[in-house]
């Protein structure tokens, strides 16, 4: 997702799951990982926000938001006005 919008601009914040791919399981005392993704959202500034355990409404908001911006981006020029 990064690699495919950072044309238009690099997120400050994402919102995950608590799956391999995004977590590292082994942590240090300060509850750092050595995980490749952690490490890359790191390097950029990115804030990684991890969704609680069973509770599906956070990605489910997410997956709204993508839905519109799919269906009504067309209608607005810019990201920022969609956003407005």
């Amino acid at each position: 997702m990064i690699k495919k919008y950072e044309h238009i601009r690099t997120p400050e914040t994402i919102i995950v799951e608590h799956g391999a791919e995004f977590c590292g399981v082994k942590r240090d005392k300060n509850g750092n990982a050595e995980h490749r993704f952690e490490k890359y959202c790191k390097e950029k500034g990115i804030q990684v926000i991890y969704c609680r355990y069973a509770h599906p409404q956070t990605n489910g908001k997410l997956e709204r938001l993508f839905r519109e911006y799919e269906r009504e981006r067309w209608e607005f020029e810019t990201l920022e006005e969609f956003v407005h």
